[in-house]
Parts: C-alpha cells; structure tokens; sequence
C-alpha cells in the first residue's frame, strides 16, 4: 500500500519517512533537520502516527466504497466515522495543554482504530472484502496502534 490520499494531492503533507526505531518512529524530522520533540510542542503533522492514519483514512473510504449501498449508513458510515476518530484526536491531543488531556486523546484514537478493526473483520466475515483485501489495511493498524501505545506509554512515565 503506497502512499495515497493527502500525500498525492498536494495538501500540504509531505510523504511519511520510513518507520525508523524508537523515538523517531513517532515523530517525522522537521524541516530544519532537527527531531520535532515527542511531547513537547509541534505541528501534529510532523507525528509519523498521523501521518500513518491518514493513510489508514484515505485506504478505508477506497475500501468502504465498494461495499453494498444498504451498509452506506450502516457498516460503512460507521468505519468511516471511526477511521476519521484516530488522526482528529491525535490533532486535537496534539493540542491540548496538559499530558493528560494529550493522553486520554490517544486513548480514544487507539480505541477508534481498534473499532475499525473489527469493522473491518466484520466486512470480511459479510464477504464485503476477502482477507487478502483487508490485511494490509489490518497490518497498517497494528502498526499504529504499537505507535500510540508507545506515545500513550511515555506519557504514562512522565511526572505530573
């Protein structure tokens, strides 16, 4: 799955860096080559794992497309409303103040991207999409969901 949606058009979202290790796993260099902090302040943009789900986003409205039109306020509306859940609250954790409304922010992505999951598995086992046409966008997700725990990990490590 290459990079498609946002990375293509234009919008202002440069391609998404190769997963490095650690701490830059999570946060993209920014343009002075320096690491953009973790915690600390920065756009939202540079977060590798926004980035990453916005793929996710783009992959899933292709995916939900060909679904059967009786599901468009069913099964597909509600993946849909999921997988836009993870990038909007890692932006708005992004920018809130505290590392604990940063925290519970990621929470609720990482429990929106689980929903998608199993909507996903859900589709499979409707015969929307077959397995093979899933996996990568389940593979994807448990790429960002190791992200966000690492990053909800950290800030559980952090002194109040």
């Amino acid at each position: 799955m290459g990079a498609q949606g946002v990375f293509d058009r234009g919008c202002g979202v440069a391609d998404p860096p190769p997963s490095p290790k650690g701490e830059e796993a999570l946060v993209a260099e920014d343009r002075a080559d320096r690491p953009a902090s973790l915690l600390g302040r920065g756009s939202y943009r540079k977060l590798v794992v926004w980035q990453k789900s916005m793929m996710l986003l783009s992959e899933v409205y292709r995916l939900t497309q060909g679904w059967p039109a009786e599901e468009r306020y069913g099964l597909a509306g509600q993946a849909r409303r999921a997988v836009v859940s993870v990038p909007a609250n890692i932006a708005e954790g992004r920018g809130r103040i505290g590392s604990r409304e940063y925290r519970q922010h990621l929470g609720i992505a990482r429990g929106s991207l689980w929903e998608v999951e199993t909507l996903l598995l859900a589709a499979c086992d409707l015969r929307y999409n077959d397995e093979h046409e899933i996996a990568p966008h389940l593979s994807l997700s448990d790429e960002i969901g190791r992200m966000l725990s690492a990053m909800i990990d950290r800030l559980d490590d952090r002194p109040r």
